[in-house]
């Protein structure tokens, strides 16, 4: 799209590329608004491989990317890729079951992340949940009555709590999520 590359423009787009997705600008509708659409780079990858062929997203037009990207609109250009983007990300948070957002991570903590009643699986929900979605030991242990110890120590699967409490922790965790 023609017209000024501002500094904080080509963050959007260093972040978006970054967080894998890619952004594509419209030139402004009526009423002067832009418009910027946002979408998964792995998935356009993955139509790449199906035609066997390269995709440029700057060539696409809006109806060609209309189902897989999200959009955005603004009064700027880096306002509408910022909108498009949280609209994006807004999307996948939606559409994604909260307990594959807790998969993503086990692979980090847990061997096998299958066992729901295993320690490790929920000695890495915990973790999950304290590092990656900034709950901290106090607000697990304030949640359901017990002491920071108690969670520091199911962090470190050192210990679980009985299987009922385990079930009802794992399901305020992905409500937290």
């Amino acid at each position: 799209m023609a017209g000024e590359v501002t500094d904080e423009l080509n963050e959007i787009y260093r972040n978006a590329k970054d967080d894998g997705i890619w952004l594509r600008e419209f030139a402004p509708g009526p009423g002067g608004k832009y418009l910027a659409a946002a979408g998964s780079i792995k998935e356009v990858e993955g139509i790449e491989k199906k035609l066997g062929k390269e995709i440029d997203i700057e060539k696409l037009s809006l109806g060609d990317i209309v189902n897989i990207s999200m959009p955005g609109t603004g009064e700027t250009r880096e306002e509408a890729c910022s909108n498009a983007v949280v609209e994006y990300k807004r999307h996948l948070k939606k559409d994604e079951n909260p307990y594959d957002k807790l998969e993503r991570y086990f692979s980090k903590y847990a061997k096998d992340s299958h066992d729901l009643n295993s320690k490790e699986y929920f000695s890495a929900a915990v973790k999950v949940a304290m590092e990656e979605y900034d709950l901290s030991k106090s607000d697990i242990a304030r949640e359901f009555q017990v002491a920071d110890s108690t969670v520091r120590r199911w962090a470190n699967g050192v210990s679980v709590p009985h299987p009922r409490l385990r079930e009802k922790i794992l399901e305020w965790i992905v409500k937290k999520i």
